[in-house]
């Protein structure tokens, strides 16, 4: 169940990262390249370096970005869907 839950909350704030509005302001005026602007690449290294250093599955960051990248996405269209 840890598992489980770690995989998930580390998509969460992935995806949360990229909706605060103080850290798109910061990438878009010092990083604005790859990974830093795309939220599947940055979840899934930001990921793999934490889980690696946690002794956590790494392959368990590729879960993470892509639920990451599709809570994004969610977010952003949100009730525009038509």
């Amino acid at each position: 169940m840890e598992t489980i839950l770690l995989i998930i909350s580390a998509g969460l704030l992935g995806a949360g990262l990229f909706v605060f509005e103080p850290y798109m302001e910061f990438i878009g005026r010092y990083a604005n390249f790859k990974p830093f602007n795309c939220v599947l690449c940055f979840t899934l290294w930001v990921c793999t370096i934490v889980f690696y250093l946690i002794d956590f599955p790494v392959y368990y960051s590729i879960i993470s970005a892509v639920l990451a990248e599709l809570t994004y996405r969610k977010l952003v269209n949100y009730g525009g869907g038509e």
